[in-house]
Parts: structure tokens; C-alpha cells; sequence
């Protein structure tokens, strides 16, 4: 048993870097799928690839494009040092001067993704709004001058969290508009 187990793991350390050269980046993603249960279908419809190339990506074929990383990341809402692994594991690095100094692209897009993910307010002029089998992707936009509007943010949710926007929106529009000058309610104690 012992030497069948050798020569398997030989094999597989045999294994030239080049045929798969992001596997680790790819197990990586899939334990995060995994981790929480979701589907190919369910992670590729809400970053709007298909299921197949996220399949080859989670099997090392395929490296991620730095804006498809960046979706994966924000997805799974991974901490600092799990998002530079990952940058780190595809292959993500700026130049030599950052190198010499300790940097690579990898930190500086988790600070980019820090600062995507404050509390300020972005104030939308409409929005585009598109459903497929998985969901619905709302994309908020904003016209500066007379140029085309820009997306500033977008969303994407399930059906049933769809429903529960609509719900929630209909009723700050209602108390908008029948009880604008009634203050609302301050939470209750906790006891």
C-alpha cells in the first residue's frame, strides 16, 4: 500500500506546472464555493459568467481576468489576507518597484475593494434592471454633464431577496409619500 501511495504522489508532483498552472488558485475557489454551499450555477449566475468557465477556472485551466477576480472576491466577502492569496495565487503582481518595496497589484486592489465598500451614499439618476434563471442584477447609474450615464454600483439577488426590496421600497415610498412629517418609531429596548 505504502509504495502504490508513493508512486500516486510522485506522479502528481511529476506533474508539470505548465498544464495547470492555477490549480491552487482554482481548489481555492472551490472550498469557498463549497465552504458555503453554493452552486456553479448559483456563483456563476451572480458574477455573470457562465458555469462552465467558472468550472474551469475552479479546475486550474483557466486564470480569472483581474475584474472577474475582484467579483469572486466580493462575492465570497473575503478578508485582506484571504483576497491577497488569492491575487497572489493568480499570478497578480504590479511591477519591480512595488516588488522592492513589498507590494504587489494584490494589495493595492484589496485597498480599492476597501475603499468600494464604505457607507457613503451614491445618489443613482435610474437603473437597469435584468433577470436570468439565478436572479436579477440591478445596475444603478449616473449621468455626469451630458455624457452617457456611468454604472455606479451594481447588485445582483435571488428572486425571493428581489421581493423583499420591493416590499421594502413600496413601503419608504408610501411613508414618503402619506406621513412625511411623522417620525418614525425609535427601535425598542432590548431586554
Amino acid at each position: 500500500m505504502f509504495s502504490t501511495f508513493g508512486r500516486l504522489y510522485n506522479s502528481s508532483m511529476q506533474e508539470p506546472r505548465s498544464q495547470m498552472p492555477y490549480k491552487t488558485l482554482g481548489k481555492h475557489l472551490q472550498v469557498l464555493r463549497e465552504s458555503r454551499r453554493k452552486s456553479l450555477d448559483e456563483v456563476s449566475g451572480a458574477i455573470e459568467i457562465e458555469a462552465d468557465r467558472l468550472e474551469k477556472i475552479e479546475n486550474g485551466e483557466e486564470r480569472p481576468t483581474e475584474d472577474l477576480l475582484m467579483l469572486l472576491i466580493n462575492y465570497f466577502d473575503l478578508q485582506d489576507h484571504e483576497a491577497i492569496q488569492l491575487w497572489n495565487s493568480a499570478g497578480y503582481v504590479k511591477n519591480d518597484e512595488n516588488r522592492m518595496h513589498g507590494l504587489d497589484e494584490s494589495q493595492s486592489k484589496v485597498a480599492t475593494i476597501l475603499l468600494a465598500l464604505d457607507v457613503r451614499v451614491l445618489y443613482s439618476d435610474g437603473a437597469v434592471i435584468t433577470g436570468n434563471e439565478h436572479g436579477v442584477i440591478m445596475s444603478f447609474l449616473q449621468r455626469i454633464g451630458q455624457d452617457q450615464p456611468l454604472p455606479i454600483s451594481r447588485v445582483g439577488m435571488s428572486y425571493s431577496e428581489a421581493e423583499d426590496v420591493l416590499r421594502a421600497l413600496e413601503k419608504a415610498i408610501l411613508r414618503h409619500r402619506y406621513l412625511p412629517k411623522l417620525p418614525l418609531l425609535p427601535p425598542g429596548e432590548i431586554k
